[in-house]
């Protein structure tokens, strides 16, 4: 999988400029398997190898989206949850209201909501059948991800995603 993901979040960061990120459930948390950094002195990085609890971030929305149900389940059964900063999504009603427009839009957007000063961009990617393989996240300090940045970077960013889909084997009719 990481010999599939790795060149394409290669060119994305040589495009964006931004730390790209590719996360997948792993139990009951996310997980990052492939990771680049952007070229920026200043920059949000993403460790490979590293875990997180749901539902903060991204990630955490399109993985929960798409994800098993079970799942879903099991993150909505903790609410309250852990505020990281003052835009931190907190309770469930906030958590389902974010994932209706993750499946509503196709991504989604976060605004600090896991650290102050960084936003990301999260995408699905999915395999055969159209069953859930991870997440591209596009992830950066928040003054670089301005409105100009990611009127260019969603669509970007949802083309490759469908690109790693076709490579996982998902049917063209269901990625569009």
């Amino acid at each position: 999988m990481i010999r599939i993901v790795k060149p394409v979040l290669r060119n994305m960061v040589i495009d964006l400029e931004e730390t790209v990120s590719f996360q997948v459930i792993r139990n009951d948390r996310r997980m990052c398997i492939s990771a680049v950094e952007s070229p920026h002195p200043v920059r949000y990085t993403m460790v490979e190898g590293s875990e997180g609890e749901f539902p903060s971030g991204a990630s955490s929305k399109v993985l929960l989206a798409w994800g098993p149900e079970k799942l879903r389940e099991e993150v909505f059964e903790r609410a309250p949850y852990e505020r990281h900063t003052p835009n931190t999504i907190t309770t469930l009603e906030e958590l389902k209201e974010s994932i209706a427009k993750t499946l509503d839009q196709g991504y989604i957007l976060s605004f600090e909501e896991r650290s102050l000063g960084s936003a990301a961009l999260a995408v699905p990617v999915f395999g055969s059948e159209g069953s859930l393989v991870g997440a591209i996240c596009v992830s950066g300090v928040l003054e670089r991800m301005s409105k100009e940045f990611l009127r260019m970077a969603v669509p970007y960013s949802i083309e490759r995603a469908k690109e790693l889909s076709r490579m996982f084997g998902c049917s063209n009719s269901f990625i569009e």
